[in-house]
């Protein structure tokens, strides 16, 4: 097995292959798919990005692998994943302006639980969605209470960090623009 220490004695190199290599595929597998999802590639442009790093990677070739048979699976049942509806969630809101206000008008704030565990496609939903406030404040706004339904205070800018992200175990309510009736 080349992923194997060569100097491995036999015993511990079987025991790895039959205990630790099976989960550790599925679990390379699972993150690549994740990663190419959250990134919106499918399994054409990420064979095409693969290749363009213009050596081997033998691991990212099986994830691809996996992710291309696993979306055929998707297609063949009409069925899309968890990942997939976020991903027509945020295609909806950037295509349907009318919709998007619709949405904003019936919403006004938005909570998103546990903000650091959000996906990229999850991110840009709630900047789609709140785009107009948080492009004018730089971030979005803390909750200072639990009896607050409404956000008493503008945080300063850059809080949120230059990724964008929010810190750990934050619960981050987002107000929408104000849109008539």
């Amino acid at each position: 097995m080349p992923f194997l220490d060569p100097q491995l004695d036999g015993r511990k190199a079987e025991w790895v292959r039959r205990e630790h290599w099976p989960r550790l595929v599925t679990d390379v597998a699972a993150a690549v798919v994740r990663m190419a999802k959250d990134l919106q590639l499918t399994p054409p442009l990420l064979r095409d990005r693969l290749e363009a790093l213009g050596k081997q990677a033998p691991l990212l070739d099986m994830g691809h692998a996996v992710y291309a048979d696993y979306q055929r699976a998707l297609a063949y049942r009409g069925a899309v994943d968890y990942d997939d509806l976020i991903r027509l969630a945020l295609l909806a809101l950037q295509s349907d302006g009318t919709y998007l206000l619709r949405l904003r008008h019936r919403w006004p704030f938005i909570l998103e639980d546990e903000a650091q565990d959000s996906s990229r496609l999850q991110e840009r939903s709630l900047g789609c969605w709140a785009a107009p406030l948080r492009a004018a404040t730089g971030c979005a706004w803390e909750i200072p209470t639990r009896q607050s339904t409404r956000p008493s205070r503008l945080p300063a800018r850059g809080t949120c960090g230059s990724s964008g992200r929010h810190p750990a175990s934050t619960n981050v309510i987002y107000p929408t623009p104000a849109v008539p009736p």
